[in-house]
């Protein structure tokens, strides 16, 4: 029952796209204004395969630079010297040595994901 009080008033209904306005991939009414050949366009299947292909080559560079790090910290602690009188820089190659080990199983997991991206 409506009383008249804005609690009871139904709410409008959303805006319909009259003819001819602008619509988005949904079907939904663009911003007035804003013309169809401004809208956002649907991306070919080159493109969307293109931009997968960008997204996994910049996980592999990131990978690979996280190896190179940890393979530089491994090589700076087999250089200290008395490493193996010291049981704390043992210590930390041997955890070091763990790091490089799933960073390159990371490495080898990101390149065979490529393979089926082609």
């Amino acid at each position: 029952m409506n009383d008249g009080s804005p609690a009871s008033a139904p709410a409008p209904a959303p805006a319909a796209a009259k003819e001819g306005e602008a619509k988005d991939k949904d079907g939904k009414p663009l911003a007035p204004g804003v013309k169809a050949a401004d809208a956002p366009k649907e991306k070919t299947e080159e493109e969307l395969k293109a931009e997968r292909q960008k997204a996994w080559s910049d996980r592999l560079d990131k990978a690979k630079g996280n190896v190179a790090a940890i393979q530089k910290g491994v090589s700076d602690l087999e250089a200290t010297p008395g490493l193996y009188n010291n049981a704390a820089a043992t210590a930390q190659l041997a955890d070091a040595r763990k790091q490089l080990t799933a960073a390159q199983a990371q490495v080898a997991a990101i390149e065979e994901e490529g393979r089926t991206l082609r």
